[in-house]
């Protein structure tokens, strides 16, 4: 094996790694793992300490999912999809990701709002009244929202509440 590739041998104790780490933000279990295992931690130490850490209270996943989807919804405007993907990359379970996009929304947050609001700030400009201009601007105001993570029937919503076209008139 290459010698770059191979990780240098920690020089810190790892339960004190591991521990500023999580001081630093909210971690998921394997999230900390993959961290810790490119440092050049052994794996079976990095087993035993997240065990340790999770009967701690230390590590939480449900409490961490919580705190991102919390984040990610109320600050920067994501949907429902796209912070779905995001905790599966951050390796947190489906049923858990699911229960804390269900407890946002059971807390009123409003997918619709957020999305008519991001599109409202985004698209200043009316809609062209050529049928083949207006056509183009709503496919790309559309796929804006769905790459944000917005359902297609939630794009779709908030495309006919915050789109006018250039008469000031709202769409159909």
């Amino acid at each position: 094996m290459n010698a770059f590739l191979r990780p240098k041998a920690p020089t810190k104790p790892l339960r004190e790694v591991a521990l500023a780490m999580l001081g630093r933000a909210e971690q998921t279990p394997s999230q900390l793992q993959r961290k810790l295992v490119t440092k050049g931690y052994d794996m079976k130490e990095i087993t035993a300490l997240i065990d340790d850490f999770k009967s701690r209270n230390y590590l939480n996943e449900a409490r961490t999912a919580a705190l991102l989807v919390q984040r990610r919804a109320k600050a920067s405007r994501w949907g429902a999809g796209r912070i779905r993907q995001e905790l599966q990359h951050k390796g947190v379970a489906k049923p858990l990701a699911q229960e804390a996009l269900q407890t946002l929304e059971g807390e009123g947050h409003d997918w619709l709002a957020t999305a008519t609001a991001l599109l409202r700030a985004k698209y200043k400009q009316p809609v062209p009244l050529d049928s083949v201009a207006r056509n183009k601007e709503l496919a790309r105001r559309l796929g804006f929202l769905q790459r944000r993570g917005f359902s297609g029937s939630q794009a779709a919503a908030a495309l006919k509440a915050a789109t006018t076209i250039a008469v000031d008139a709202p769409i159909d």
